[in-house]
């Protein structure tokens, strides 16, 4: 991926940029995929799972990590994803795809720090949810600038989400009967606790590393419990292949989810790059605006901007409105100033 640049930041880290400057900035990645449909999605995707996971299996063999690789995401797949976005097909971020097990938190930490070295990733960091399953997820950005998607599970998780373990059914079926609006209270309480007893039978013989960082496999801290009750809303079981899958969030607020950040220390030596090479050209206008001279000449409680329109109606905000927008999106430049695109 040399093609994006050596002093561009290879890994950023999702809890550095705060929630809501990393959906500005996935909204601005995948806006730049221009799919139109599953064929478009899968030419690109081809070649860039197979260097994914060429780049996975050499880092996993060089850190004596077992490998299986993921397949590509089949044009049903793709169809399928695209329909949960309203049929917008370049939202589809996980086409190429791949994934391991990590037996600790340091040999997870290692195995996203050799892929680094490869492709530009944004860490997601850690996902736990109520009822004990976790993973972690980077979205890959490539040099066609369509996406792909890293996952990782501890030893166990994977298999007791999508195979039959300690109960008739998988923790994806669980999960289904859980969230189905159809249950009643009483079954889905009982499909919660059995998988908070399938995932608890993974996480009790993990590695340490995994309770110390994320209070999985001991009894959490308080702090740890609290953030139980807010979060992202992600499925814990979806399962498309054998080996990497991608989750999606359920409507609502049915599952709370902790997000664990990542540690820093991958990205904290790189150089820097700009937010606004993620989607301005060199003649882009506002590249030459002085906001100062503006500033300075109008007033700023009376003049008025449009911003769009409502039920016909046009929308307008007031300059200093306008202005402090502004001020807030060049905050968060200079906060995603590390982000590699």
């Amino acid at each position: 991926q040399d093609a994006l640049g050596k002093n561009k930041l290879r890994t950023v880290i999702e809890e550095d940029l705060g929630e809501e400057e990393t959906d500005i900035f996935v909204k601005a990645l995948k806006g730049r995929q221009t799919f139109t449909n599953a064929d478009e999605v899968l030419a690109l995707a081809v070649p860039n799972h197979d260097a994914l996971n060429l780049a996975a299996k050499q880092a996993a063999d060089d850190l004596g990590i077992k490998f299986n690789e993921a397949p590509v995401k089949t044009i049903d797949g793709i169809n399928k994803k695209a329909k949960k976005y309203n049929g917008k097909y370049g939202k589809v971020a996980d086409a190429a795809r791949t994934g391991i097990n990590a037996a600790s938190m340091k040999e997870a930490d290692d195995f996203i720090a050799a892929m680094g070295e490869k492709f530009h990733l944004l860490d997601e960091g850690w996902n736990v949810t109520p009822v004990g399953y976790f993973d972690r997820k980077l979205m890959v950005i490539f040099d066609d600038k369509s996406l792909g998607e890293i996952q990782i599970w501890p030893p166990g998780m994977l298999n007791a989400k999508s195979e039959k373990t300690l109960h008739p059914k998988t923790g994806h079926e669980y999960y289904k009967i859980a969230y189905d609006p159809k249950t009643t209270p009483d079954v889905a309480a009982d499909a919660k606790q059995k998988m908070a007893e399938i995932y608890g039978a993974v996480t009790s013989k993990l590695d340490s590393s995994f309770a110390t960082k994320l209070g999985i496999g001991a009894p959490r801290a308080k702090s740890a419990d609290s953030t139980f009750s807010g979060g992202s809303s992600t499925d814990p079981s979806s399962v498309s292949t054998a080996r990497a899958s991608s989750s999606e969030p359920p409507t609502g607020s049915q599952v709370s989810s902790q997000i664990i950040p990542t540690d820093p220390s991958i990205a904290a030596n790189s150089p820097k790059s700009n937010l606004k090479n993620l989607t301005a050209t060199d003649d882009d206008l506002l590249s030459t605006v002085n906001i100062d001279e503006i500033r300075a000449n109008i007033n700023q409680d009376e003049d008025l901007f449009p911003v769009g329109l409502l039920d016909g109606e046009a929308q307008t905000v007031t300059a200093r409105q306008l202005l402090a927008d502004i001020d807030r999106e060049d905050a968060m430049v200079e906060t995603l100033s590390r982000c590699p695109i």
